[in-house]
């Protein structure tokens, strides 16, 4: 009978197993590219109030069938972290016949994340066993959930489609539960609102919802994805109301309960160490300078993620003295040295740009990722974040540049501030360089100045290469393959208050084109965005932009004796899309000077804005080709 059924399995006949029912080639034929299909995804969240405390936990059901014969997700892993735990486990692989090969080995370990010196993540993991075409794997566990402000998030997609997948959360009429449908095509999700015995279930579904696909330079999935961040906005307990996240407010006061018991050990080494520092510096500002400088240098920025340790900062003291701290602590330390020179300075919490959430619609701790100070000097806000050790003293971290910033005031009081974009104007690459013709080899001399973002990256590129040589061949590679730098003098690292210089001589061997009487040289030595272009075909998600910046380059060509400019090509400039450009080219005197400015002035390219950048790319790449002539 199991031979029966098998065989008819492979000829693509429904296969009704112990739970599910699925046509095997139908689905392969449907979805050619995935290994593996959903058939069903589901969680089902329980709230209650029970002897007048929280009783909230998660039932986790899915169902996965295997496309291909191709075992890369048969190792399974079960997340989980302080604030929750993971019981009754179930799990099995379930082969065409209908038999059920248990999982008979479950292990619990630490997760270590990169760039994370510790955290408290915890995950179970074990392997489904006969991993083969047609099977499906079932698991099935319980999550208990510890804190109230602490509800998650559920994706309606994964890495294979989801042919059925379902939200669950049911709570009685004593509960208030709010919620937000963030992300794209959320009308592809439907919802249902029951009612019984005294408790209400919001169902959310979706069916045959495909993959999520991954592109490099996108923005985070939570911009697309639609998906699911609930919160419990207030309960009545014992007869009273009372309020979890019902609002912005909320979310602050529980925050303030998280600091409310920080820097309460001795913190004179640190008063004395602000003494020191400030004691010669004439005004606030130099003052704030000098010590965030000198958290910058002195606190080496270790990311821990432990449990509430990941919300509370530790205290200011023991970090100064430990010389080490996660962002947090950084921050915390900064407040508390800037006050101790009398100038006042907050903690203040943010979400990176990964964070697509406003604290108005998502008054969560989902909304925040990260901690930063602020300080508030001539009547605007300055906003210091010293795990970027090469930040200038009024550049925030490029991964904030937009975000809303929530800034502690007081026990009750907070303001809620847009971070600036840095205009292109800050972040630029000015490049000055003079060439002549050597027979047919081009020899220069390059000047280049790097400052904001642009300096930041160069900076750690530079430190981080272990051979210079090799790098500055492929960093500063000007005209093609077969340029040649001489040793290249470096200048402004390590002062964040300083533009970085390069200074170096190079040549290209036979770049330059001679016939008959004439020259042709091509002076556009560097290419900014020659290869961008977007291929507007198959990308599904828009591009994201670390920052805007400018590209300045001038490059004066010394007119050979005996030689006269025959042809300069024609200018161009287009300045208005997401990647503008302006290109001229000039005569003074014995010189030829192409003048090049190429920015981008935008932090996402939205997919309605791809046909504009691929047009610029375009015009660059035919402006690219341009040669000017020269003849004797």
């Amino acid at each position: 009978m199991n031979k029966i059924i098998i065989y008819l399995f492979f000829l693509g006949f429904p296969v009704i197993g112990m739970t599910q029912k699925f046509d095997l080639a139908e689905l392969q034929n449907k979805y050619p590219e995935n290994e593996v299909a959903f058939l069903q995804q589901n969680e089902h969240l329980h709230v209650d109030i029970v002897d007048g405390q929280f009783s909230i936990y998660k039932d986790v059901d899915e169902k996965i069938l295997y496309l291909k014969n191709d075992a890369r997700y048969s190792n399974e892993s079960i997340y989980y972290t302080s604030f929750e735990y993971i019981e009754n486990i179930k799990a099995w692989t379930q082969l065409p016949n209908g038999k059920k090969v248990k999982v008979d080995n479950i292990e619990t370990e630490d997760v270590m994340s990169g760039g994370v010196f510790y955290n408290d993540t915890k995950r179970k993991t074990f392997v489904y066993p006969a991993i083969a075409e047609g099977v499906v794997t079932n698991l099935s566990y319980r999550e208990m959930i510890k804190d109230p402000h602490m509800l998650g998030v559920f994706f309606f997609d994964s890495f294979g489609p989801i042919l059925n997948g379902t939200y669950q959360v049911t709570f009685p009429k004593e509960v208030e539960l709010a919620y937000e449908l963030q992300g794209e095509d959320t009308d592809k999700v439907n919802f249902k609102k029951t009612t019984k015995k005294g408790k209400t279930t919001y169902t959310w579904t979706v069916k045959d919802n495909p993959a999520y696909e991954f592109e490099t330079n996108a923005p985070n999935r939570a911009y697309y994805t639609p998906h699911l961040i609930l919160r419990i906005a207030s309960a009545e307990i014992d007869g009273k109301k009372v309020n979890i996240l019902s609002d912005v407010d909320d979310l602050y006061k529980w925050y303030r309960t998280l600091i409310k018991d920080i820097n309460k050990t001795d913190q004179n080494e640190l008063k004395n160490i602000v003494s020191e520092i400030t004691k010669d510096k004439p005004d606030n500002k130099t003052k704030a300078k000098a010590i965030y400088r000198w958290v910058q240098e002195n606190i080496k920025y270790v990311a821990f993620e432990d449990g509430l340790g990941g919300f509370i900062p530790r205290d200011a003291a023991k970090v100064c003295s430990k010389k080490y701290g996660d962002c947090k602590d950084m921050a915390n330390l900064l407040v508390e040295m800037l006050g101790y020179a009398d100038i006042p300075a907050h903690l203040t919490w943010i979400g990176t740009r990964d964070k697509p959430y406003t604290y108005e619609k998502v008054p969560t701790p989902m909304v925040d990722n990260h901690m930063i100070t602020a300080l508030k000097l001539d009547g605007k806000y300055t906003f210091l974040d010293a795990t970027g050790n090469l930040q200038p003293f009024e550049l925030p971290t490029s991964m904030i540049q937009g975000k809303e910033a929530l800034i502690a005031q007081d026990e009750k009081n907070y303001e809620i501030v847009t971070v600036p974009v840095i205009p292109r104007e800050e972040n630029q690459w000015k490049d000055v360089t003079t060439i002549e013709i050597v027979d047919k080899n081009l020899k220069g001399k390059t000047e280049i100045e790097v400052t904001g973002y642009r300096k930041i990256d160069f900076e750690y590129a530079w430190k981080e290469a272990e051979d210079k040589e090799q790098f500055s061949d492929s960093y500063f590679k000007k005209g093609n393959n077969k340029f040649k730098i001489a040793q290249p003098q470096v200048n402004g690292l390590n002062d964040p208050a300083k533009a970085a210089t390069v200074n170096f001589d190079f040549e290209v061997p036979n770049y330059v084109t001679a016939l008959n009487n004439k020259i042709f040289i091509n002076m556009n030595l560097k290419k900014p965005y020659q290869k961008e272009k977007i291929d507007i075909e198959t990308r599904k998600y828009d591009r994201k932009i670390k920052y805007k910046n400018i590209h300045n380059s001038t490059v004066k060509l010394k007119i050979p004796a005996g030689y006269k400019v025959d042809y300069l090509p024609e200018a161009l400039s287009f300045i208005d899309g997401p990647l503008g450009a302006t290109i001229e080219y000039l005569q003074e005197g014995n010189m030829v000077v192409l003048k090049q400015s190429i920015f981008v002035n935008t932090l996402m390219v939205k997919k309605s804005d791809f046909p504009a950048w691929n047009k610029a790319v375009k015009q660059l790449n035919k402006a690219y080709k341009e040669a000017v002539v020269l003849v004797k």
